[in-house]
């Protein structure tokens, strides 16, 4: 299981003391570092969400220089989360782990109880790319109870991760009282993006447990949610767990509807990337293959 990422860019700002600009200019200029990094924070983890890993580790580290020209603590130490998730991804660890130190050793001195959050789920979800699933478990028990401390996403995200630890130790009903406790806290904020990842990991637990009619049920919330903010990535995940429960529970008809809509997401919102496990799915062909055909011929 491997999760999900957040990054910054280079901008240095240089003041005139004699400057003639107005006070409104002047005052933007102040923030252009951080608003600079916040934006690539949010392309990387767009790139991240379509698991393009380089690119995403690129505007990441691009992230991280900007927030440090201008001495952004939560900017570097979101950088460092954002890089150690993205180098598991790339399968290296060690450098992983190495970012997660970094992080840690910048909350010193810091009065941050929702950065302290973020740092503790990334130890716990490192643990878990790792397989060391006690480890992972011992160390999001902390971050929930940190979280008792806070209401923002960060509280979610962190039993999310104990989620997903369980899920990994087949102990589903733990799991899904996990993910119900995300769901109960990111529906009381403006988190509509974290809300859909808990939909789309209680369908997944109900298909897993063979309970199809309420995964599709809880597959189908995620996608109105992230239709609605139009998270196209997400969108692409909620599509593929629609088809999987489908095919699952013998609905091949189905399964291909929602294949086709896939397709259609990657082709135009990622371009040039659908996934082969989409064009190789056995009971999508030879249907799909020959659906896909029509558009092929367009994008060239």
């Amino acid at each position: 299981m491997k999760k999900s990422a957040l990054l910054f860019i280079t901008t240095l700002i240089f003041f005139s003391a004699c400057s003639s600009m107005p006070k409104d200019e002047k005052a933007q200029l102040v923030t252009t570092g951080r608003t600079q990094s916040a934006l690539q924070l949010e392309r990387g983890n767009n790139e991240y969400r379509w698991n393009n890993y380089e690119s995403a580790l690129n505007l990441y580290n691009k992230a991280l220089a900007s927030a440090s020209a201008v001495d952004w603590q939560e900017g570097i130490i979101r950088s460092f989360v954002q890089i150690s998730r993205t180098l598991d991804q790339l399968n290296r660890p060690d450098e992983a782990f190495t970012y997660v130190e970094l992080a840690s050793q910048l909350l010193e001195g810091l009065d941050s109880p929702v950065l302290q959050v973020l740092v503790i789920n990334r130890r716990s979800e490192w643990s878990l790319f790792q397989e060391n699933m006690e480890e992972a478990l011992s160390i999001i028990e902390t971050a929930i109870e940190e979280g008792e401390k806070i209401s923002t996403e960060e509280a979610g995200e962190s039993w999310r991760i104990k989620a997903a630890i369980l899920k990994r130790m087949d102990q589903f009903y733990l799991a899904l009282e996990a993910v119900e406790e995300a769901e109960q806290i990111d529906s009381k904020g403006p988190y509509l993006a974290e809300l859909a990842s808990d939909y789309y990991i209680k369908g997944s637990l109900h298909s897993v447990m063979g309970n199809y009619p309420e995964a599709v049920k809880n597959m189908e919330k995620a996608l109105e949610k992230d239709k609605f903010i139009e998270n196209s990535a997400g969108i692409a995940l909620d599509l593929f767990g629609l088809s999987r429960i489908y095919e699952k529970s013998g609905d091949i008809e189905m399964s291909q509807l929602y294949l086709k809509r896939l397709y259609l997401v990657n082709l135009y919102a990622n371009p040039g990337t659908v996934p082969e496990k989409l064009l190789q799915n056995e009971n999508s062909q030879p249907e799909l293959t020959e659906w896909t055909s029509l558009f092929e011929t367009g994008q060239n």
